[in-house]
Parts: structure tokens; C-alpha cells; sequence
């Protein structure tokens, strides 16, 4: 059975020198506590060096065209919605089946007019790292994928999104309805999407808009950001289904039920954790109290 080996590198300072290491700007702080494995330490360090040897960031992801970020759907709502059932007919499956937001980026990467990391040259690099992948690298010493093993690769490709992202100026398009809430896009790429002043629009809406709930100082204020940045998302796709081309109106169509549909489930499921949350709250306060009051009698 294999062992993960921890180094004492963590992810904030690790993010911090690697981005030095590349001119980006080193004020981009993580608050990040997460202890990277030996393999993980390995890999960004070979993927910084690659990306020099390539040319920098501006050369691999400076392109002008429209950058596409993409992450999830949870994986709870892929299975239930975007897994193939063996028992409906194909005419129902093609009404219930809807795309994960990789299968819908990627699409949208086979056109000249947009970009996505895993069509660069660093991301097709990822593929081959180490002759089988720099996913497989990582998660080797975890035996393969794991929540412990997904944190490290997660890193990797937060590293490499943030590099890309804060290279990037103009237009940025998203996929990211029903996105994890511990996934790359919520813990590593939607700061970097606020803190490029770059970045002028994300999908289609100016992103200062985002940017002044995201630095508003409430508690909630990354969620809320994200939650803005989805609805516009799907608006986005809602707006497609006017073009004249039937393809086109199809793919925005399918799209735009999809994004909806996370969109909802995922909003579901915060309003249900948030009421488990309070009642677990209120559980530990009567708890509290109970022994609070025992104690004073003794």
C-alpha cells in the first residue's frame, strides 16, 4: 500500500514563489494551510520550469482569444444528471442527459475563437508528464484518486489556471453552474479572475460588477461573487438561443437547461446544508447550556 509523503512546503508560500518564479505578481496571497506531498512539489516546480522553457505566460496563454474556465458539476449532480441510464430509451436520454461542463468547454475549445488550458501547450504537457500524466503522478502515492489525493492535484491545476488567468486581459467566459464548492474554480481561479483588474468582462458582464461584491467585506462574499458569475453564465447561454443557426440555437439550448438545472441544485443543496448547519448550532447550544447548568449544581 502506497504512503503520501508531506513535505513542509505549503500551498500559500509554494503558490507565492512559484508565481514569483514565472513575473506574475507576487501580492496574489492564497490563505492556505494545505501541506503539498512530495510528488505535488515535484510537479509544479517541473510545470513553472516547462512554462519558461516554453516561452513564459504571455507566449503559451497570451493569445487573443476568449478564455474559457471550466469546473464540475458536483459529483453527485454528474452522476444524476449527466450519466447515461441503461434503462431509458435513447430518445428519453437525450432529453435528461446534459453535458459536465469539461465535456461543454471542451467543445467550445475546438474553435479557433476561444481558449482552454487543457489545448495549450503546457496543458497538453500535463498529459504526458512522467509518461502517464501528471494527475496519475500525484495521486500514486494515494493509490490512486482519493478526497486527500484530490486536494494535491487540485493545487497543480490551480497553480497552472492562475498562471494562465493572470496573464490573461479582456474577456473571460465561465462553466462553472453546480461547481464544487471545494474545487479548483472556488478555491484558487475565482481570485485570481478578481484580482486581474485585466479582466475587463465574464460573460459578458463588466467584472468590476463582481469585483465590488467580491471586496465588499461580507462573510459570504466569495460565494455570492461566484453565485453572480453563474447566473451570468446561464444568461449568457439564454442570449445564444436567439442566433439564426439552428445548430448553434440547439447547443445554446442544451447548455442554458444544464446551467440552470446545477444552477438550482446546487443552490438547493447550500440552503440545506446551511439549515444542518444551524441545527447541529442549536444542538451544541442546548448541549452547552445543559452543562453549564449540571456544573452550577455541583
Amino acid at each position: 500500500m502506497a504512503v503520501p509523503i508531506y513535505t513542509a512546503h505549503n500551498a500559500a508560500d509554494t503558490m507565492e514563489e512559484l508565481l514569483k518564479g514565472l513575473g506574475l505578481p507576487v501580492k496574489f496571497k492564497l490563505v492556505s494551510k494545505l501541506l503539498l506531498t512530495r510528488e505535488c512539489v515535484c510537479a509544479v516546480r517541473d510545470a513553472k520550469e516547462k512554462i519558461i522553457e516554453l516561452g513564459g505566460v504571455q507566449k503559451i496563454f497570451g493569445a487573443a482569444t476568449l478564455q474559457i474556465l471550466f469546473s464540475g458539476p458536483q459529483r453527485s449532480m454528474a452522476e444524476k444528471y449527466c450519466t447515461l441510464d441503461e434503462s431509458l430509451t435513447e430518445k428519453e436520454a437525450r432529453k435528461k442527459i446534459f453535458l459536465t461542463h469539461t465535456e461543454r468547454a471542451q467543445r467550445y475549445g475546438r474553435s479557433q475563437k476561444h481558449i482552454i488550458l487543457d489545448k495549450t501547450k503546457i496543458g497538453k504537457w500535463n498529459n504526458k508528464y512522467k509518461d502517464f500524466g501528471v494527475y496519475e503522478f500525484i495521486q500514486e502515492a494515494f493509490d490512486g484518486r482519493t478526497d486527500a489525493s484530490q486536494l494535491q492535484t487540485d493545487f497543480y491545476m490551480g497553480f497552472v489556471s492562475i498562471a494562465m488567468i493572470l496573464a490573461r486581459k479582456g474577456k473571460v467566459e465561465t462553466f462553472i453552474c453546480g461547481a464544487d464548492q471545494a474545487r479548483v474554480f472556488m478555491a484558487y481561479e475565482i481570485h485570481a479572475l478578481m484580482f486581474n483588474d485585466d479582466i475587463t468582462h465574464i460573460n459578458g458582464v463588466p467584472a468590476e460588477r463582481f469585483r465590488k461584491i467580491y471586496y465588499s467585506g461580507d462573510k459570504d462574499a466569495v460565494y455570492k461573487t461566484y453565485r453572480k458569475i453563474a447566473a451570468a453564465e446561464a444568461a449568457l447561454s439564454r442570449s445564444r438561443m436567439k442566433t439564426e443557426s439552428k445548430r448553434k440555437r440547439m447547443w445554446a439550448k442544451k447548455d442554458y437547461r444544464a446551467q440552470r438545472k446545477f444552477y438550482w441544485e446546487e443552490r438547493k443543496e447550500k440552503i440545506l446544508e446551511a439549515k444542518r448547519g444551524d441545527f447541529i448550532g442549536a444542538v451544541r447550544g442546548v448541549l452547552s447550556k445543559k452543562s453549564k447548568i449540571a456544573a452550577s449544581l455541583i
